[in-house]
């Protein structure tokens, strides 16, 4: 799709980073969505939808230590 292109030119893009991982999270796919969240973290720590969609993730793999931690 358009992300993983944007991605393809610019694997750091945060906004493309965040969107990609909204939608694996959408697809059911908990890997490939804590991968992109972690890239947007790295380059962007404090972005909160890059924490927001780490709890999903979280919350998906039902690590619930974690989204206590991503939401504080």
């Amino acid at each position: 799709g358009q992300y993983s292109r944007t991605l393809e030119l610019a694997p750091d893009h945060v906004d493309a980073l965040v969107a990609r991982a909204g939608i694996h999270l959408d697809m059911g796919n908990a890997a490939a969505a804590a991968a992109d969240v972690a890239v947007a973290r790295k380059n962007a720590a404090r972005d909160p939808r890059a924490a927001y969609l780490s709890a999903l993730v979280a919350e998906r793999v039902q690590d619930t230590n974690l989204v206590r931690k991503e939401l504080a």
